[in-house]
């Protein structure tokens, strides 16, 4: 099981990234998903492949881009 100190962390700098690399208000859902063992970044918009992957190079854990919700973009970590 993941403590929640590193969730926390984790979810503090998935704000950050999100903000610096397509500003802020983009995130409809951020959650650590215990079954996949991933934190789920929901995103309000589509992203291309080379706005996912700038965003996904600013995380220090594996990151991915796991397609489109109704909503937008799923990016997912993997610690």
């Amino acid at each position: 099981m993941i403590e929640h100190e590193f969730i926390w962390r984790q979810q503090d700098r998935a704000y950050t990234a999100v903000d610096a690399v397509l500003g802020g208000g983009h995130i409809l859902r951020l959650e650590w998903n215990e079954e996949n063992a991933r934190m789920e970044i929901e995103l309000d918009i589509p992203l291309s492949e080379e706005e996912a992957g700038r965003l996904c190079a600013q995380f220090d854990l594996n990151a991915s881009c796991e397609g489109e919700t109704a909503n937008g973009s799923l990016i997912c970590l993997y610690p």
